[in-house]
Formats: structure tokens, C-alpha cells, sequence
């Protein structure tokens, strides 16, 4: 019996190790059960979306997406194909809108991955905030102007000083 004892002293370790890794991810992550319902997720999840609980989570998931795509198509119908395709072909990664639900926008890169769970096939599947890299883009691309736009007023005084001077 202390043999058993020992085991589940092993089984919690590992356990608490796990959730702790789990937890500690930079990126959302979530756990499918093979009827595509939302069982676990990461804190990183709670975190992103601003929600008190990971059971707030998983509850209002359907929630944390606009009801729309960019591309127009309907975020619940779009989702299942890219969770199914997932399914069928073991892996998928995708750009995709989230939002929270005071309406923030959170633009994201998707990865769902097959697993093997209890003897099923279900997904796992990440999200990587890119509200920061996008924002960073945005600056990059504003620096990029301001600085054609210098080249640009130069270039045209240069001409003009020019022109002013030559007969």
C-alpha cells in the first residue's frame, strides 16, 4: 500500500508540474473534449480575455469572437471548418479576430493540433496575441512614412532652390 501511496504522490507531482507549465505559457492554450467542447484551458486564457475564472472561459467562449470574420464569413461556422480540418488533417494554423467582451479587439494566430485523448482523436489549440507585433508593424510603417515624407520635402526644396537659382 505505501507503494500506492508513493505512485500517487508521483501522479500528483507530475500533475501539478503540468498545470503549472500549462499555466505558465505565453499564449492562450485550450483543450477540446471530441465532441469540440472546451474543457480545460491555460491562465493565460483567463488573462487575454480579462475574465475572472478559467471556467468563465470556458462558458463564454463562443463569446470571445465577433460574430463575423474579416473575410465576412460567420466566426462560429468558420472556426468548426478550421477545428474539423484540425481534426481530419492533424493540424492547422490560421489568422483569426477574437474580442473580449467589453468589445476589445484581439487580432491572433491560431494553431489547433490533433491529439489523442482517452482513445479519441479531439484538438488542442493556441492563440498568440498579436495585438503587440501589430502594433509594432503599425509603428514601423508610420516611421516609414514620416521618413518618404522628410526625403520627399527635401527632395522638393532641393529642386525648388535650384530652380530659384538658375536663370
Amino acid at each position: 500500500m505505501t507503494q500506492n501511496n508513493g505512485n500517487d504522490t508521483d501522479r500528483r507531482d507530475v500533475e501539478e508540474r503540468l498545470q503549472i507549465l500549462l499555466d505558465a505559457a505565453p499564449f492562450c492554450a485550450f483543450f477540446w473534449d471530441k465532441n469540440l467542447k472546451i474543457i480545460e484551458c491555460n491562465q493565460e486564457a483567463v488573462k487575454m480575455f480579462n475574465l475572472s475564472s478559467k471556467q468563465e472561459f470556458i462558458e463564454k467562449f463562443v463569446q470571445l469572437s465577433p460574430e463575423y470574420q474579416p473575410d465576412g464569413m460567420s466566426s462560429r461556422e468558420k472556426g468548426s471548418l478550421l477545428v474539423r480540418k484540425a481534426l481530419e488533417e492533424g493540424y492547422s494554423r490560421f489568422d483569426w479576430t477574437h474580442q473580449r467582451l467589453d468589445g476589445e479587439i484581439i487580432p491572433a494566430e491560431i494553431t489547433c493540433v490533433r491529439v489523442k485523448h482517452k482513445g479519441d482523436w479531439t484538438v488542442t489549440e493556441y492563440i498568440r496575441d498579436l495585438r503587440e507585433q501589430k502594433a509594432m508593424i503599425a509603428e514601423m510603417r508610420k516611421a516609414e512614412i514620416a521618413e518618404e515624407s522628410s526625403k520627399a520635402k527635401s527632395d522638393f526644396l532641393a529642386k525648388m532652390s535650384h530652380e530659384i537659382r538658375t536663370p
